[in-house]
């Protein structure tokens, strides 16, 4: 069996840059280490919450996440508990506000609040249903924004559970903070 080996030739480092080949790209960071991530959205870009900001990666590019690319979206006092997509747009919620988020990405994007009465009180406390709106959870009750309107629609039947109340063997609410909420064939799970 013969060996064969290829001598190695005189490295050349004195060739300019641009014949070396493509410059190694400086905004490849790794993901910050937030409380909740959800994604991606229409082009490609997933969202991380950390505190009272929403960091998004380079769309179709999860793995970068430049580190100018965030947006403040609360005060400090209120982070951010969770967000979801409603009609293919991203909304995320602070325990007293709903922002939605509007933009294309690739440092582009812009959070406003919404006319809603009250946010989500945990990371499950929202959830998304086509053509009916969004739940979510407030400090007494389930919640349905819909339209640019919030309502709550646990006030009629369900009221007295949300204050403590045991009903006909329902358990009355202790805290919001532990609760989510799952759609599932067009129930409401909370």
């Amino acid at each position: 069996m013969a060996t064969y080996t290829t001598p190695i030739d005189d490295f050349d480092s004195n060739l300019p840059d641009g014949f070396l080949g493509t410059e190694v790209l400086r905004d490849h960071d790794r993901p910050p280490l937030g409380s909740f991530v959800f994604g991606p959205a229409f082009d490609g870009t997933c969202f991380i919450l950390k505190d009272n900001l929403l960091y998004y990666c380079k769309p179709k590019q999860p793995e970068y996440w430049p580190a100018l690319f965030f947006v403040e979206v609360s005060t400090p006092q209120f982070p951010l508990k969770t967000g979801l997509f409603y009609n293919q747009q991203p909304y995320v919620f602070s325990t007293n506000e709903i922002y939605y988020v509007a933009g294309t990405g690739d440092g582009a994007f812009l959070a406003s609040p919404t006319q809603a009465r009250t946010g989500a009180q945990s990371v499950f406390g929202a959830v998304s249903v086509d053509g009916w709106g969004i739940a979510h959870t407030g400090p007494d009750g389930i919640y349905r924004y819909a339209n640019g309107q919030d309502k709550k629609i646990t006030e009629d039947s369900l009221e007295p559970i949300f204050r403590g109340t045991t009903i006909q063997g329902l358990p009355g609410v202790s805290t919001m903070s532990s609760s989510w909420l799952v759609a599932f064939h067009n129930n409401l799970y909370f």
